[in-house]
């Protein structure tokens, strides 16, 4: 991808990273042009070429991602993220306003307080297993992953359990296997929120039967922006949608990326 590049780059480090179309090299803009990049494929490997970058003097660091990429949203790579939505996620105003909405309150879920709980919860996180919590006591069910996990929580959880930690995945699947009874009172935790993968309408199902999540450290969004067109053709009125999209999201700054802000 270098030898593709037109524009005039200085190498500043030959990384240890990775990726399918080969090394990366960190490079200073010493003139103009056009040039492809890439980036690490996880999100620990993101975060130390963010502090290498840093110090080599980058002052802002800008991540590409995508709706299947969202672990680079999470706290420990992104101190904010630019959130992108419209048109391409349904044919629906009202869906895409619906999910977008969705995904903004799942960003913002409470956090852990700091107390004995959360240093609990903190100890067990580092130790990437599913654990759970009853009175002062920690339980860590055999388990390696959370994937067919959820008839194993419904075994292990009980009137005593107060907390539990996945440090995986929280999908539809492992939660529709615990019993609706033993959701109530019981706080699910997450190391972030890019962990759940569970749409809009099921989400909203779940609470009702008292699911409760928290995070150890939710994400920082600090706009949102929308596209009025799909690249499957069909579009909607922007004016429409960025009114819908400003009365759903409050005080956030929502821009349409091709009419601009437009008050």
């Amino acid at each position: 991808m270098y030898e593709l590049s037109d524009a005039g780059l200085e190498i500043l480090r030959m990384t240890r990273y990775s990726t399918a179309l080969g090394q990366l090299m960190l490079c200073r803009v010493a003139e103009s042009g056009y040039v492809q990049i890439a980036g690490p494929v996880n999100t620990a490997d993101h975060k130390s070429m963010c502090d290498e970058m840093t110090e080599l003097g980058a002052e802002l660091i800008l991540i590409d991602g995508a709706v299947d990429r969202r672990s680079i949203a999470a706290p420990a790579t992104s101190d904010a993220i630019i959130l992108a939505t419209g048109a391409v996620l349904s044919r629906s105003m009202k869906k895409v306003v619906e999910e977008t909405l969705h995904i903004l309150n799942i960003y913002q879920l409470p956090q852990v307080p700091e107390g004995p709980i959360r240093e609990m919860i903190e100890a067990g996180a580092a130790e990437d297993k599913i654990m759970l919590i009853k009175g002062d006591r920690r339980e860590y069910p055999d388990l390696k992953t959370t994937l067919a996990a959820g008839r194993f929580l419904d075994d292990a959880m009980d009137e005593e359990t107060d907390w539990v930690f996945i440090p995986g995945a929280l999908t539809q699947s492992v939660i529709g296997d615990i019993h609706p009874s033993k959701l109530k009172g019981v706080t699910f935790v997450l190391k972030d929120p890019t962990k759940i993968f569970i749409g809009a309408t099921p989400w909203q199902q779940l609470r009702k039967r008292g699911l409760q999540v928290n995070v150890l450290e939710n994400i920082q969004v600090a706009a949102l922006t929308v596209n009025p067109y799909s690249p499957s053709g069909y579009s909607f009125d922007h004016r429409e949608l960025l009114t819908a999209m400003r009365e759903a999201v409050g005080d956030l700054p929502v821009i349409d990326v091709r009419y601009g802000e437009q008050d």
